[in-house]
């Protein structure tokens, strides 16, 4: 299974699209890792 962690800064529409790309990534087989060691890359969106 791939992992993939975002870290998400600012206001609640960064936070909505956070939820978007999780459920984007989620169709691809991407999961959210229990701890962000296990993700395969880190996706930091700075506004």
């Amino acid at each position: 299974m791939k992992k993939v962690k975002i870290e998400t800064f600012g206001c609640q529409m960064n936070k909505s699209d956070s939820e978007k790309m999780y459920g984007l990534l989620s169709t691809i087989g991407y999961r959210e890792p229990e701890f962000i060691e296990d993700a395969e890359f880190d996706n930091c969106k700075y506004l």
